[in-house]
């Protein structure tokens, strides 16, 4: 009978630590089911201060990657030649700098969820224009 009791006392420790596992499992599961979705940002909203004297294509979208949550894509032969790159260190929004900085260029830019896509000007038009037809 003793030997009975002793061992209903050392069960319920025994499975304490089970328990507190369990609940730590729960408890972390119920976190990510009530957190908010990350949403997009848009380049047309967040702003950057960025500063470029003579610098490349290249050299400049990776300083906008390092400011921003933003990644650029982009073929090397297309932006490798692109350079003299100059931009007032004024805060502005990721769009305006791009804009800026490919007006005198046959590049054109377009938001694909945190990527920035760099390509042709007549190419995005084409796009615009399949896009359209459907």
């Amino acid at each position: 009978m003793f030997l009975l009791n002793r061992q209903r006392l050392k069960q319920p420790w025994s499975i304490l630590p089970i328990r507190i596992v369990v609940l730590i499992l729960v408890f972390c599961n119920s976190i990510q089911l009530f957190a908010n979705p990350v949403k997009n940002q848009d380049i047309y909203k967040v702003e950057i201060t960025l500063e470029a004297k003579n610098e490349s294509l290249v050299s400049v979208f990776k300083k906008i990657e390092s400011k921003s949550g933003f990644y650029f894509m982009y073929r090397n032969e297309d932006v490798k030649d692109i350079s003299n790159i100059n931009v007032p260190g004024a805060r502005k929004t990721i769009a305006s700098i791009l804009e800026a900085v490919l007006a005198k260029t046959s590049l054109s830019f377009k938001q694909v969820d945190q990527r920035i896509l760099i390509v042709h000007k007549d190419v995005r038009n084409v796009a615009n224009i399949a896009a359209e037809n459907d």
